[in-house]
């Protein structure tokens, strides 16, 4: 795929529940590793799951232990921020990435599918994707 100009690619892997690589706990950080270095191998970027992480109850938590353990890997392209957040979700997600830009150099990509989200959602990402459903 690389060699016809797909070079940024989204794992999926058995009991991934994410759009890309989880990378919460030392095993799919390990996992990511894996994926990453393959990448790496053949001239691909990835995109890790992981860097903010919007919760019920309005609370925001960063994902510090794989950021600090991936971020650096030169085969990682982008970190999948949220999905189709709702707007609770969203003003949860705002002060968690101001955070996670302190620490972070890679960009932030989140997906929404409300028009009326694309603003206040790209306060809280780099670069936003849209899901348009008919």
């Amino acid at each position: 795929m690389a060699k016809i100009g797909f070079t940024l690619f989204s794992a999926r892997y058995p009991d991934n529940e994410a759009f890309s690589l989880p990378t919460r706990d030392d095993e799919s950080i390990a996992i990511a590793k894996q994926f990453l270095d393959l990448a790496k191998t053949n001239d691909i970027l990835m995109v890790a799951n992981g860097g903010i992480f919007a919760h019920g109850g309005g609370r925001t938590q960063m994902n510090t232990k794989g950021n600090e353990a991936l971020d650096d890997h030169p085969a990682l392209g982008i970190w999948y921020g949220a999905d189709e957040p709702g707007r609770n979700r969203i003003r949860q997600l705002q002060p968690g990435y101001a955070e996670a830009k302190q620490r972070i150099t890679r960009p932030v990509l989140s997906v929404t599918n409300r028009y009326d989200h694309l603003q206040t959602l790209g306060e809280t990402a780099d670069i936003l994707g849209n899901d348009p459903y008919p």
